[in-house]
């Protein structure tokens, strides 16, 4: 798998630049397996990261419907599954590292009665926009503590 990676980063390596295998593997507990699941799923992410299409299509923003006087909120059906459980696990993975922003978020989407699950799919579309934000700036992660 590794091998893969390598000639994904040498194809799309720019000139003066980093590539986005590089950028996206800066991302705290990104593992190889994690990286690998992502381009393998969503291969967009390489040349064009658009934050809302890859949170849609990974099922991570919830669905509104309303119609006039009723508003419904709820999870989306039509959705990669795999590619939720990937963000969910890293998700999961970056509280274990010092990062203050996603335990305020974890801590106060838990302290509102949300599940767990529910805390860890916002932390994902954080995550996701993150990751969308670094690869169109073409910059490594940065944690600001």
């Amino acid at each position: 798998m590794r091998e893969i990676l390598d000639q994904l980063d040498e194809e799309y390596r720019e000139e003066e630049g980093l590539s986005p295998i590089e950028i996206l593997y800066s991302y705290p507990q990104m593992r190889v397996n994690t990286l690998a699941r992502l381009v393998a799923e969503y291969p967009a992410i390489l040349t064009d990261p658009d934050s809302n299409s890859l949170c849609a299509f990974a099922g991570v923003i919830p669905v509104t419907s309303s119609s006039g006087r009723m508003k419904n909120v709820h999870r989306r059906w039509s959705r990669n599954k795999k590619l939720q459980t990937t963000f969910c696990l890293l998700a999961k993975n970056t509280l274990s590292v010092p990062n203050a922003k996603m335990r305020a978020m974890f801590t106060k989407h838990r302290a509102n009665g949300k599940r767990e699950y529910h805390a860890y799919r916002a932390m994902s579309r954080t995550i996701i926009r993150t990751l969308c934000a670094m690869l169109k700036t073409k910059r490594l992660y940065k944690s600001v503590l």
